[in-house]
């Protein structure tokens, strides 16, 4: 049994659809991963294994469950430097830049993980300019450049290199309506992430016996996830 499935057999005890559980265990393993483990595509481009998803619902369908369980597991690893649940995209990018690290094989990197159970938190409803840094930093530019020019500013800026961004929220179908405008559609953001829906509601009873699992093996499955590198190559036999 991989990791994600052992995530989705050790948390039968949420009040969450499976479908929810899967993919924030494979949003999970992503951000473990980061910019250490690639594939190719046309020649040299090398592609990183980071994902925008979100988990869509209705309130009280079991979004947050999931999202807190996988951040439960993902902060008792150092190695990952998870955001906060709110900020303006210049912190963002100021914290993303301030998060690089130096990998003795692969170099430096500036690595974020984004666990948020409120995704409309997080980007403004409408904020082309978020959703533009957004887009580009899915693209895991080698080097993001983002100034600050203003009445008092003169240049000063923040400067990310080998950016790795992954997010991983929830949001309710009604956030859509005014979160990803025309004008979001057609700038490319929501092209970009991975909408995982459920319309399954709870049928558990409020109180059981059922205990919490103990997340240690997923911790140290995890670890030793954390610790891979280098190219993912594939047999076209």
């Amino acid at each position: 049994m991989d990791w994600v499935e052992k995530f989705v057999a050790g948390t039968d005890d949420l009040d969450s659809p499976k479908i929810f559980r899967r993919w924030a265990a494979i949003s999970v393993v992503a951000g473990a991963l980061g910019r250490r483990v690639w594939t190719s595509i046309r020649g040299a481009r090398k592609v990183y294994p980071n994902l925008y998803v979100l988990l869509v619902a209705e309130p009280g369908a079991g979004k947050s469950e999931a999202l807190d369980r996988a951040h439960a597991v993902v902060r008792k690893l150092e190695n990952i430097y998870l955001a906060p649940d709110k900020m303006y995209k210049e912190r963002l990018i100021q914290l993303l830049s301030q998060s690089m690290k130096m990998d003795p094989v692969h170099g430096p990197s500036c690595t974020m993980y984004a666990i948020l159970s409120e995704f409309g938190a997080f980007l403004p409803a409408g904020d082309i300019d978020y959703m533009t840094v957004l887009a580009r930093m899915y693209d895991c530019p080698d080097s993001f450049d983002y100034s600050l020019v203003g009445k008092d500013r003169k240049g000063e800026g923040d400067l990310c290199q080998f950016v790795c961004l992954n997010i991983l929220g929830g949001v309710t179908p009604v956030w859509f309506s005014g979160g990803f405008t025309v004008e979001s559609i057609e700038q490319g953001l929501p092209s970009r992430m991975l909408l995982v829906y459920s319309d399954k509601k709870s049928d558990e009873k409020m109180f059981d016996d059922v205990l919490p699992s103990n997340d240690a093996d997923l911790v140290a499955g995890l670890r030793k996830i954390n610790e891979l590198q280098g190219p993912c190559l594939f047999d076209l036999d």
